[in-house]
């Protein structure tokens, strides 16, 4: 699988040469989480971008590393998140929504961010809600979203034409 590196503002790397083991997690619970051993080394904020086996584009984002040496050689095991984790950087002062759709509170959620909001269908739990973002993230909004809602965020990454880098990030 090719397995490809971009610096934290997602201009590219290259390709990861030697990946020995990559184990991708993900459950409805939210979990999406990656964790890629390597030959060479992987930063943090590096992102890993690749196609996996159903044909659906992925982008991981390094939170931690750990580096060792094997003759001489660096190899390093790197810990990543899916990129919608990059969310948790993008404050928010005070959002309030009254009787809102999940699809209006995400709309508010995501406003100012690179993230393009889906198709959003009406929750299990309930299809309005009174919602206030108040000191909080765009990530912690998201997770409130579907809480209240009865919701699972699910995203798609699309890349460019070149394919060469990931141009756009929807949450559905």
């Amino acid at each position: 699988m090719r397995y490809m590196i971009f610096d934290r503002w997602g201009n590219p790397l290259g390709d990861l040469p030697y990946a020995i083991k990559a184990i991708r997690t993900r459950a409805t619970d939210g979990t999406d989480t990656l964790d890629i051993t390597t030959i060479g080394e992987i930063n943090k904020d590096e992102r890993i971008v690749f196609k996996d086996s159903m044909g659906r584009w992925a982008e991981y984002l390094c939170q931690s590393t750990q580096t060792a040496r094997a003759a001489g050689m660096p190899v390093t095991v790197a810990y990543c998140t899916g990129s919608i984790a990059e969310l948790s950087r993008t404050y928010i002062e005070d959002k309030r929504n009254r009787s809102a759709t999940a699809s209006a509170c995400a709309k508010k959620a995501l406003a100012g961010t690179r993230w393009i909001l889906g198709t959003v269908h009406d929750g299990t739990k309930t299809t309005e809600a009174d919602l206030a973002f108040y000191h909080t993230n765009a990530l912690s909004a998201i997770q409130d979203i579907c809480a209240t809602f009865g919701l699972e965020a699910v995203t798609t990454y699309q890349p460019d034409a070149t394919g060469t880098r990931i141009a756009t990030r929807t949450l559905s």
